[in-house]
């Protein structure tokens, strides 16, 4: 399974930023997200956000995980500071619901005080509609340049990959084990 960068949008003004098309063929998604001010963040997918398709549960700051809370209109951070760090797995698999875990970090603004909040969060989305978009959003401000939001994604082929072809004849010298090998007809051969 390779991974790679499915989307990386910087903020441009907006109070929202979007990821764009999202390959289904994701299995498992990571994402980051910084930004520089962060309010009442909101994660949604494929422009879906009733009030009864996300669920959460949420630890702050190392502390006991708070009761369950349901039917949210999407994933959200909860953030009155910043800046925030955000980074999260979703799993994408089709005709199952979708699970997350997020682990977040920010600023703590309080005169004199130099330790980070954090949160450990474990969202659900109750459909079961592979993910092919993702939105975030803020109350009351906008996403700048300096913020970024990025996905990566299980199954690509990176940008960069290049496949290699081994000729007939070639010899690899294992320098763990000090031996040699060569392939002769696709089979690997010790000298």
């Amino acid at each position: 399974m390779a991974w790679g960068k499915v989307s990386s949008v910087n903020g441009s003004g907006g109070s929202s930023v979007t990821t764009g098309t999202i390959s289904t063929a994701n299995t498992f998604q990571e994402f980051l997200i910084y930004t520089t001010a962060f309010v009442d963040g909101n994660l949604k997918f494929n422009d879906s956000g009733s009030a009864t398709e996300y669920a959460r549960r949420y630890a702050p700051n190392g502390g006991t995980s708070v009761t369950n809370n349901i039917n949210l209109q999407g994933v959200e951070f909860l953030y009155q500071l910043a800046p925030a760090f955000i980074h999260g797995f979703i799993a994408n698999v089709g005709t199952d619901d979708k699970l997350f875990v997020f682990e977040t970090c920010e600023t703590n603004n309080t005169t004199g005080n130099q330790t980070l909040n954090r949160m450990q969060i474990a969202d659900k989305w109750a459909k079961t509609n592979l993910i092919e978009k993702m939105d975030i959003t803020k109350t009351g401000t906008t996403f700048s340049s300096d913020e970024n939001f990025t996905v990566l994604g299980s199954n690509t082929t990176p940008a960069g990959a290049v496949s290699l072809t081994v000729q007939d004849g070639a010899i690899y010298h294992e320098t763990d084990t000090n031996k040699a090998y060569v392939l002769s007809s696709n089979t690997w051969t010790e000298l």
